[in-house]
């Protein structure tokens, strides 16, 4: 259970604690240079601006990296793990990303690791979101709709014979599912009180 006000004690606490160093700082180079309260101020403000542009340095390199290259590699990995686990086919329209994952865990017709693996996958992405990494998660997010769709692309092109082993694998598995059921339940039940 989360409070808001609680939440809102922490970032004002987060704030002030993260201004004690630089606070330190500009005591003693305002005591170095004898330039007093003025001087105090002008390294405490220089500093935050400094954070502000080694920040945005970091956050325009990191999405030019992406778009350059990272979004490539990042489908290519999500879309290799989603065939190797066998992922069910998404459907024509799905509203975002963790529609997909919540519809694969609440599936009882997929296997028990493709469930667990998919509630893995919206963990992942939930603790990205909790974590304040909201860069990397809408990096992720945006190469799992890419990923998603060339998956649906790929199940057309798959074969008869492909298709058939699919279930044949499926069905042997059966015995492993019906005895990790409760356990995907459980994660199942985890993730809709926590969503």
């Amino acid at each position: 259970m989360q409070f808001g006000s609680k939440i809102k004690r922490n970032i004002i606490t987060n704030g002030i604690l993260g201004l004690v160093p630089d606070a330190l700082i500009a005591v003693v180079a305002a005591f170095a240079t004898d330039s007093g309260i003025l001087g105090f101020f002008a390294v405490l403000i220089g500093l935050q601006i400094l954070y502000l542009l080694i920040w945005a340095k970091n956050a325009i390199w990191g999405w030019l990296l992406f778009w350059a290259r990272g979004r490539k590699q990042l489908v290519a990995h999500l879309l290799d793990f989603m065939r190797a686990n066998r992922f069910p086919e998404p459907e024509e329209y799905q509203d975002d990303v963790q529609d997909y994952l919540g519809k694969t865990i609440s599936d009882e017709q997929q296997p028990v690791d493709v469930r667990l693996k998919a509630a893995a996958e919206v963990g992942s992405l939930n603790a990205l979101r909790l974590t304040g990494q909201g860069s990397q998660f809408l990096k992720t997010n945006l190469a799992y709709e890419d990923a998603i769709q060339r998956y649906k692309r790929d199940f057309h092109r798959r074969t008869g014979d492909e298709r058939m082993r699919d279930e044949r694998v499926g069905t042997e598995n059966k015995q492993e599912d019906d005895q990790a059921a409760e356990m995907a339940n459980w994660v199942k039940a985890k993730c809709e009180t926590r969503g």
